[in-house]
């Protein structure tokens, strides 16, 4: 069942298309069309969403004061602390977008053991109690890092256990492997380049984006990848990517800059009142840069001809 939202002529005889970008299925008429495709173009011709992922602090101040800002957001399993704290920020009725990463990095970097049947269990109680308060939910798969039968055995395993995910390609995968994988699935990430320089990284996402496109040019279905950890400039513009992911945001509070907000050096927000206002300013400023960056990623593929329809 959808519900679909029209919108009707005033008194006046004018329309105004007023569908909220957080509601996707709407009705326009023909009638008026001229007046209402603007609005219904900022729904339908969606490409980039820019997801933040992390948290600015563990003051509870701070993260009512900046969370519900956010639009898309990455979680991950591997430290559900973080998970409980962004519950809170779901449950104001501000359908957000969320993805929910297994953990697979923090696991490999750790030693931390993930066991797939905990994940899936997890993921569907998550599932159940959250689905109907997003815009949008989805889930990684539980990836092995350096073993891609490992990460297809568990895919195989969360699949047919009810639980839809995206299946993860990272650094240094075969040319057969990408192909199989985008010739079966319309939603794929790239990853295992967090750290990576960008001489090391393009050349790699230079030849996975080649498959993407020749499958594109082949079918004229164009998959929709998402780039994790990765929300330099130079790979948003150059890959016609759905989505991506990064905790910079939050890095500001890390090394105390302020620039994004104009503020040369954050002071400690424990300082004083001011220093509080100073870090949720600059916090802000921090996640109103992601979504100018998501909607000129947005503009700028759409001129090349690229456009996810939601």
């Amino acid at each position: 069942m959808k519900v679909f939202l029209a919108e009707i002529s005033n008194e006046r005889g004018q329309y105004e298309c007023l569908i909220s970008e957080r509601f996707t299925n709407g009705l326009m008429s023909f009638a008026y069309r001229k007046h209402g495709i603007d609005g219904w173009e900022t729904v339908w011709n969606k490409l980039m969403n820019i997801y933040l992922a992390g948290l600015p602090s563990q003051n509870e101040k701070i993260q009512s004061e900046t969370l519900p800002q956010i639009e898309s957001h990455l979680t991950t399993y591997a430290d559900l602390k973080e998970v409980e704290v962004k519950e809170k920020i779901f449950d104001i009725n501000i359908l957000p977008r969320v993805i929910i990463d297994s953990g697979a990095f923090t696991a490999f970097t750790t030693g931390k053991v993930i066991d797939p049947k905990d994940y899936l269990e997890w993921s569907l109680s998550f599932k159940k109690r959250w689905q109907h308060k997003m815009a949008s939910l989805e889930f990684m798969n539980l990836d092995v890092i350096g073993d891609p039968e490992g990460s297809e055995k568990n895919l195989i395993f969360l699949e047919s256990n009810g639980l839809k995910v995206i299946p993860v390609i990272t650094y240094g995968s075969s040319k057969e492997y990408i192909n199989r994988y985008i010739q079966k699935y319309d939603r794929l990430a790239f990853g295992g380049l967090v750290g990576f320089p960008k001489s090391k990284s393009r050349p790699w996402l230079d030849f996975c984006f080649s498959q993407v496109m020749n499958h594109y040019k082949k079918t004229g279905n164009l998959c929709r990848i998402h780039l994790l950890g990765q929300t330099s400039w130079w790979a948003l513009e150059r890959y016609p990517c759905y989505s991506s992911d990064s905790s910079s945001w939050v890095s500001c509070l890390r090394f105390g800059q302020g620039s994004t907000a104009g503020i040369k050096q954050i002071p400690r927000y424990k300082e004083s009142d001011g220093a509080m206002a100073a870090t949720i300013h600059t916090l802000r400023a921090e996640i109103r840069k992601f979504k100018k960056m998501q909607d000129d990623a947005t503009k700028l593929w759409e001129k090349r001809g690229i456009i996810f329809e939601d």
